[in-house]
C-alpha cells in the first residue's frame, strides 16, 4: 500500500478513478470539472442588464435593471467547486412496482446503479414528497476525490440545470472517506418511461468547505453597516459583484 499518498499534505482537491479507462486525457471532458465551466446554457444566455419598462421607472434617468447575472447569489454560487460530468450513457425503466432495469455501455462494478430502498429514506417523507417521487437509485461513481485535512465537500443537486431527477443533497468527510456514490431521486412521472441520460450531462456539484463551528452572535443594528455595504459593493468599485465573481473564478481555477 502507498502509505505517502494518504500521509502527504495538499492544499488541492485531487481526483482519481478507480475504472482505468477514464484516466485517458482524450476523455478529459468527462472528469471532474470547475463548476465555472460548466454553466447552464440559459444563463449564459442572461444579459447583465434588461430596460426597465415605464411604469417602474422612479425617474427620468432610470432606464435599466440589473438581471441575476449580477446577482451576488448566482455570481458567487455557480463558481465554488466541482461539477462531475455523467461518466458514461444510461438508461433506466422503472416499473410500477418500483423495481426498475438499468443498461450502460460498459459493465465494471465502479460504473452500476443500485437501488437505494425507499425504506431507507423516500418513506419517511412527508406525505407530498411520497406522493411525489418514486424511488431513489444510488449510482456508484467511478471517481473518488480528497481533500486537506479538515476540509469536507457538500454534495448538492444542481439545481439551475432544471432535471427531472435529483440529487440528494448531503455532506462527504472526503478527507478520510473518498467515495462519491449519488443518490439520486426519480419522481414518479417517470414510471414506465425510459429514461436516457447521455454522458457528459452535468450530474453532481461538490463544493469543498472547512469544518469549522462559528459561534452565533446578535449584534445591534447600526445604519454605517448598510453604508459600508453599500459603498464597497457600488460606490468606490463599481460593480463590486461583478469584481468579486471574478475573484471567485480566478480562485476556482488555483484550486
Amino acid at each position: 500500500m502507498n502509505w505517502k499518498f494518504w500521509k502527504k499534505q495538499s492544499d488541492k482537491l485531487e481526483f482519481w478513478t478507480e475504472y482505468p479507462p477514464l484516466s485517458d486525457p482524450s476523455l478529459s471532458y468527462l472528469w471532474p470539472q470547475p463548476a465555472s465551466k460548466l454553466f447552464p446554457e440559459w444563463i449564459k444566455d442572461v444579459p447583465k442588464e434588461q430596460p426597465l419598462p415605464e411604469q417602474f421607472r422612479k425617474n427620468i434617468f432610470e432606464k435599466t435593471f440589473p438581471t441575476i447575472k449580477k446577482c451576488p447569489v448566482f455570481a458567487e454560487t455557480l463558481v465554488q467547486g466541482v461539477i462531475i460530468p455523467l461518466w458514461q450513457d444510461y438508461k433506466i425503466l422503472i416499473n410500477e412496482d418500483l423495481s426498475y432495469h438499468w443498461e450502460g455501455r460498459v459493465k465494471h462494478h465502479s460504473l452500476k446503479i443500485d437501488v437505494h430502498p425507499n425504506p431507507q429514506y423516500i418513506n419517511f417523507l412527508p406525505q407530498h414528497e411520497r406522493d411525489r417521487l418514486a424511488t431513489t437509485l444510488k449510482f456508484v461513481c467511478p471517481w473518488h476525490i480528497k481533500t486537506p485535512p479538515g476540509w469536507s465537500c457538500y454534495q448538492m443537486p444542481l439545481y439551475y440545470h432544471f432535471q427531472d431527477w435529483s440529487v440528494l443533497l448531503g455532506s462527504i468527510r472526503t478527507d478520510t472517506h473518498h467515495e462519491i456514490n449519488t443518490q439520486v431521486a426519480f419522481p414518479k412521472s417517470l414510471i414506465g418511461k425510459e429514461i436516457l441520460i447521455p454522458r457528459g450531462t452535468p450530474w453532481a456539484w461538490y463544493v469543498p468547505y472547512k469544518r469549522q463551528t462559528l459561534g452565533l452572535e446578535h449584534i445591534e443594528y447600526d445604519p454605517i453597516m448598510s453604508q459600508a455595504s453599500w459603498y464597497s459593493s457600488i460606490s468606490k468599485f463599481y460593480d463590486g459583484y461583478t469584481t468579486s465573481g471574478k475573484k471567485d473564478r480566478k480562485d476556482t481555477k488555483k484550486g
